[in-house]
């Protein structure tokens, strides 16, 4: 296979592709229900109305005494992955979120979905 042709068709597919955002966080285990509590009142209602917005997961985990967060929010471009209130990967952090947080994540990362798989009790439902 010539590189030429599968340069083309590896930038075709990544204009199609859906795009993933992360950001990164850490809060205290007694803050982390305030930090859920304004991510359903405030945040998911802005994603919902964001152009491009495809879907989010809030995930944490604990880390010590703290609990670290990791939010993954899909987008149906690149363009509308990097829009988010802010320029390409700098985070859009609203007040309201930051006051719940220990360690605010200031950056974001956009990635490429290259495969998405779901597992087969999922695709049966």
């Amino acid at each position: 296979m010539s590189g030429k042709a599968d340069d083309g068709a590896d930038r075709a597919a990544a204009a199609d592709a859906v795009h993933v955002r992360v950001w990164r966080a850490r809060t205290t285990a007694d803050r982390e229900a305030d930090y859920l509590a304004v991510v359903r009142a405030s945040v998911l209602p802005h994603l919902d109305d964001a152009p491009g917005f495809l879907g989010a997961r809030f995930l944490s985990r604990a880390d010590g005494g703290d609990r670290e967060i990791l939010v993954i929010t899909s987008w149906d471009s690149a363009e509308s992955a990097g829009a988010l209130g802010a320029e390409g990967t700098r985070a859009f952090v609203p007040d309201a979120i930051r006051a719940t947080l220990t360690d605010v994540g200031e950056s974001v990362e956009i990635f490429e979905v290259r495969v998405d798989h779901e597992g087969a009790e999922r695709r049966t439902q």
